[in-house]
């Protein structure tokens, strides 16, 4: 199931809103501009966390604003 059929079968929001936090982790590959990515590691570390987190807590942020 993802995050449309949730949505399709009316799940409630509370569903809905901890699919994107759940499964295993995963490898990605990202190509960003040098400064981009100088950017927000510095955002990161300005929130006490690291790269990784910092960009996966922001995806989370943006799909949950799409509910």
């Amino acid at each position: 199931m993802n995050c449309t059929d949730l949505v399709k079968n009316d799940a409630g929001i509370a569903d809905i809103q901890k699919y994107p936090a759940g499964g295993e982790m995963t490898a990605i590959t990202i190509r960003s501009l040098t400064n981009l990515r100088v950017a927000a590691k510095e955002a990161a570390a300005m929130h006490s966390r690291g790269f990784n987190a910092f960009v996966r807590t922001r995806l989370i942020e943006e799909l949950k604003k799409g509910i």
